[in-house]
């Protein structure tokens, strides 16, 4: 009168998607600036299908680490979003650091090997008035030859630079193109009567 079946266990895993974002250094570029330089980063969400809602990240110099949460996000899949830290990164001259990725939406993402950018270094642009003086070392705002005035510069610059020469020099030099140099960014050598 009734029919009987034989019931059988059915086992059903749920996986959630795995998550994966990587980091690159947007800013600060070179050359940077003394003082306060603003980091940015982009993350780009590599999982199929999962959005990354928050993200916590951290730059630092191999000295100092700032560490900041990111929450209220909607990356989608594929995308990629500009992220800048509320803490900018203070340069007392060059450096170097880089970003990382701690977690994703709260945990460890799938994919470690691309949560840490390469460390970048930085050299801070000259800016100011200057002096080359050959009776004085290299140091603070003196250089001593021309040839340390051309290293320097290989770096760029990050504001308006005056170099006022207070030696003759018999030193030939090539200074190839600098960066950060505009209409107002100019580079000026006085000679002051030296050559």
């Amino acid at each position: 009168t009734g029919c009987e079946s034989a019931r059988q266990q059915v086992t059903a895993t749920v996986t959630a998607a795995a998550l994966d974002a990587s980091i690159a250094i947007v800013t600060p570029t070179n050359p940077a600036n003394t003082g306060n330089n603003t980091v940015s980063v982009n993350i780009t969400n590599n999982s199929a299908s999962a959005p990354v809602t928050s993200i916590n990240l951290s730059y630092s110099d191999g000295t100092i680490t700032t560490t900041q949460n990111f929450t209220g996000l909607n990356i989608a899949a594929g995308a990629t979003q500009l992220l800048t830290f509320t803490a900018p990164y203070v340069a007392a001259g060059n450096f170097s650091f880089f970003a990382q990725i701690n977690t994703v939406n709260g945990s460890i993402d799938a994919s470690q090997a691309n949560d840490v950018t390469p460390t970048i270094n930085y050299c801070v642009g000259l800016s100011g008035t200057y002096t080359i003086n050959s009776a004085n070392p290299t140091a603070g705002s003196n250089f001593n030859n021309l040839t340390d005035v051309a290293i320097a510069l290989n770096c760029g610059v990050a504001g308006p630079v005056t170099f006022n020469m207070q030696s003759s020099f018999t030193e030939q030099v090539t200074i190839a193109a600098i960066n950060g140099v505009s209409a107002v960014n100019t580079i000026t050598f006085n000679g002051n009567g030296n050559s």
